[in-house]
């Protein structure tokens, strides 16, 4: 017994683009791969709101998580503090700073920028600062174009070569800041590479130990 059966023509799916609506074209059809911004994608905790704008020069973000008491960073001499930073936003920074309460004649800093070892720790470098002069106290910006993604876990690392300088942190007792654990009751705000010859910062991290305060940095 003769029938009529309609077959339909075959569909091609492609996935071009990163925006915009599906498509039907002929016999292909095309859904972008939707990322970043809105809902999608990975979700960080810090910078909720985008830094920048034309208000008073534009404001800065940081890696704060509540607005908190500030504490105290003492640096080491030749040691390196880690500390994480994971923005809900994608965007290019355009400057980081950070403030010196207690300058020291001859004291010097690099911030750097690592990437995550994908369990609680800093791997490699992706950015390292120019030297930085601590003899003087107040705000020290640094210009970057550094781009930052959402939801990724990035480390600050402040590194310096001598003791004693003082810079505004986030501390253990002060909230604001993003605890990484704990060793048995203390809280860890970043971890510290020790014993390293300043100023060539290591390209991978090697920590060695931990402090309960992680520098206060603004970005923008």
């Amino acid at each position: 017994m003769a029938s009529n059966i309609n077959i339909a023509p075959k569909i091609t799916l492609t996935t071009t683009g990163s925006s915009g609506p599906a498509t039907l074209i002929g016999n292909t059809l095309n859904i972008p791969q939707y990322s970043g911004g809105g809902g999608g994608g990975a979700s960080g905790i810090h910078t909720q709101l985008l830094p920048g704008g034309s208000l008073f020069g534009g404001v800065e973000t940081s890696n704060a998580i509540t607005f908190p008491q500030t504490a105290t960073y003492t640096t080491q001499a030749n040691q390196m503090a880690y500390f994480p930073y994971i923005p809900n936003n994608t965007f290019t920074a355009t400057s980081l700073a950070f403030n010196v309460t207690n300058a020291i004649a001859t004291s010097k800093a690099k911030l750097c920028i690592y990437s995550h070892d994908g369990f609680n720790g800093p791997q490699t470098k992706l950015y390292e600062s120019t030297e930085i002069d601590l003899s003087t106290s107040g705000s020290k910006t640094i210009s970057v174009s550094f781009a930052f993604t959402k939801g990724t876990v990035y480390w600050f690392g402040l590194y310096t070569n001598i003791f004693n300088s003082q810079i505004t942190a986030l501390g253990a007792g002060s909230g604001g800041g993003l605890s990484i654990g704990f060793v048995g009751t203390t809280s860890i705000l970043a971890w510290a590479q020790v014993s390293i010859t300043y100023p060539t910062a290591p390209t991978t991290a090697g920590v060695n130990t931990f402090v309960s305060q992680a520098p206060l940095i603004r970005i923008k």
